[in-house]
């Protein structure tokens, strides 16, 4: 088995297992993903044949489940644990929206936000979630 392999975006798919964990996969899928991970060599791979591995388990179509980890799992390749806690630079609530984003967006498509509603967003925003640059607004020009 192989260390790291989540390093390449397994460990992004590793990260929604949980969210999809009864999806269940046809028997086309099974075939598929077995025939895709057939492919590799888990012992043996490349930092070019991860990114490849990840390439084609997301252009399959298949998503990220419990079904899909074990089929991983039991071909060889190690993903580790899904990572505790909320993703980097989020606020700890699970991805939920501001609650006062809901009424800047029906303001913005009902008659549209004067320069002092975006101001009072981006404080509100900056409040609510930390002045991480990127995360839903970059101030920086």
């Amino acid at each position: 088995m192989i260390d790291g392999i989540s390093s390449t975006g397994l460990q992004a798919m590793n990260m929604q297992f949980a969210a999809n964990q009864n999806a269940q996969l046809t028997d086309d899928q099974k075939d598929q993903l077995q025939e895709i991970l057939s492919n590799y060599d888990p012992a043996n791979m490349s930092d070019d044949e991860k990114k490849s591995l990840m390439e084609a388990l997301k252009s399959s179509g298949i998503g990220p489940s419990k079904e899909v980890r074990t089929i991983i799992e039991d071909a060889g390749f190690k993903l580790g644990k899904p990572p505790a806690g909320p993703p980097p630079g989020g606020n700890g609530m699970g991805g939920a929206k501001p609650p006062f984003m809901q009424e800047a967006i029906n303001k913005y498509e009902s008659e549209g936000l004067t320069d002092q509603d975006i101001d009072d967003l981006i404080s509100q925003l900056k409040k609510w979630g930390g002045s991480q640059q990127g995360v839903l607004i970059d101030q920086t020009t």
